[in-house]
């Protein structure tokens, strides 16, 4: 957890996720790897050290996610389960979390398939690597992952983001889009301290939740609706 005394870190968006696509031309292989990290990291609620290799050239399997943990599309909108080999919590025992399509630009199931595409390569293989311009199939790292993402949110005057920010980022959007909290939180895989400490945004997102309780969904319609004339 964050120690006490440490200003919250601010969330990723989903409008920097949006200007990551306008920088990123995913015709590229690393591009459209960058991307679909991003995606998933977000819309996952991911940890990035759960996501990542600490080098380029090094894949331990047993740690970091391959193509084969991410599996077939499961539902008709193409929805997938990640498996994450080793994860904070669990270890070894490792977790699983829904990808899920979403509408708009910010879209990992779209993302992934885009990815996928531009670096095909083994089942075993990392799932986040791409091919450089000689052909050699890298591992894409946290370090570099950050390095991007932060030169071009730079350039839009957005303050320098960590990989925690991701998480974070995720769980607020959903709670923000009205999603189940005790879904968000099976889909974050928090623990419950956790998941309420690292709550964002939250003049936007209990009043959503909390208001307005006891009324029925039309009277709750006919309330908004009034009350934007």
């Amino acid at each position: 957890m964050q120690p006490d005394g440490r200003p919250p870190q601010p969330p990723v968006t989903r409008d920097m996720l949006e200007l990551l696509h306008i920088g990123l031309d995913d015709h590229i292989p690393e591009n459209a790897c960058i991307l679909a990290a991003a995606e998933t990291a977000f819309w996952t609620q991911s940890r990035l050290g759960e996501l990542f290799t600490k080098n380029r050239s090094t894949f331990d399997p047993r740690r970091v996610p391959a193509r084969s943990h991410l599996s077939p599309p499961s539902t008709l909108n193409g929805s997938r389960t990640l498996f994450y080999p080793y994860t904070k919590m669990k270890r070894y025992a490792g977790d699983k979390s829904s990808v899920t399509r979403q509408l708009g630009k910010s879209n990992p199931i779209e993302s992934l398939r885009i990815h996928l595409a531009r670096n095909h390569a083994a089942n075993d293989s990392p799932l986040f690597s791409f091919f450089t311009r000689t052909g050699d199939l890298v591992c894409l790292t946290k370090r570099h992952f950050l390095t991007v993402c932060n030169r071009i949110w730079k350039s839009h005057d957005i303050p320098h983001t960590t990989g925690h920010s991701f998480r974070i980022g995720g769980t607020t959007e959903l709670l923000m889009k009205g999603v189940d909290p005790n879904v968000v939180k099976i889909m974050g895989r928090w623990s419950s301290n956790a998941f309420l400490r690292y709550w964002r945004q939250l003049e936007i997102i209990i009043p959503h939740h909390a208001q307005l309780l006891g009324t029925s969904f039309t009277s709750f319609l006919t309330m908004n609706t009034v009350s934007k004339r």
